[in-house]
């Protein structure tokens, strides 16, 4: 399977095929790469926990010694090698099978560009009046310490059959005379309207 990744102008139709071509003309199977650098060809996949899978190993050339291997050579992990060689496989560099070809480059990584607002003076003026209040939600002691408190059930939570419970003792005790009647809208079933 060929992909094909574009950076740039696409229409440069001339370099577009020499690419395309030079990418079917250079493909190679992972048994010639085994071949070409002397070492196992080793899959890790998430479906076996990253445990290597040897995929092909040299017939033809024979496999290197780890006196022969250079860093840029640790693509692939030799799984018949004593333990020493195992323990020292961390101070090589591994590069993954699409970064083996790449011969050094790596693909474009263009930053987000910034929305419409973000120079106009209200949204500067409005970023700028934030900027004494940032953080405050991870730093506030007593919220960390409010919700360590909720998620202990110290603290009885604040659903709404709460609130609504909360909210009908008020109304009794207010009906019943031993709070102050709160006036307002929507209290004409308490308090008399005016004709």
């Amino acid at each position: 399977m060929l992909s094909i990744q574009v950076e740039g102008s696409t229409k440069n139709y001339l370099a577009l095929t020499h690419a395309f071509i030079t990418g079917l003309l250079n493909q190679e199977t992972f048994q010639q790469i085994a071949e070409r650098k002397g070492l196992h060809v080793v899959e890790m996949s998430p479906s076996r926990h990253f445990l290597p899978e040897k995929i092909a190993s040299p017939i033809v050339t024979g496999l290197k010694t780890e006196d022969e291997l250079l860093p840029i050579d640790a693509v692939m992990f030799i799984l018949d090698r004593c333990p020493a060689f195992l323990s020292k496989l961390h101070f090589l560099q591994r590069l993954n099978l699409d970064d083996f070809y790449g011969e050094g480059r790596y693909p474009l990584r263009k930053p987000k560009p910034a929305p419409f607002y973000a120079n106009l003076p209200s949204h500067l003026e409005a970023e700028w009046r934030k900027l004494p209040f940032r953080n405050h939600e991870q730093t506030n002691p007593s919220s960390q310490v409010m919700h360590r408190l909720l998620a202990d059930d110290v603290v009885p939570r604040w659903t709404r059959d709460a609130r609504r419970g909360w909210g009908a003792r008020k109304s009794e005790l207010a009906l019943a005379g031993v709070e102050p009647l709160t006036t307002g809208i929507g209290l004409s079933h308490i308090v008399p309207k005016k004709e």
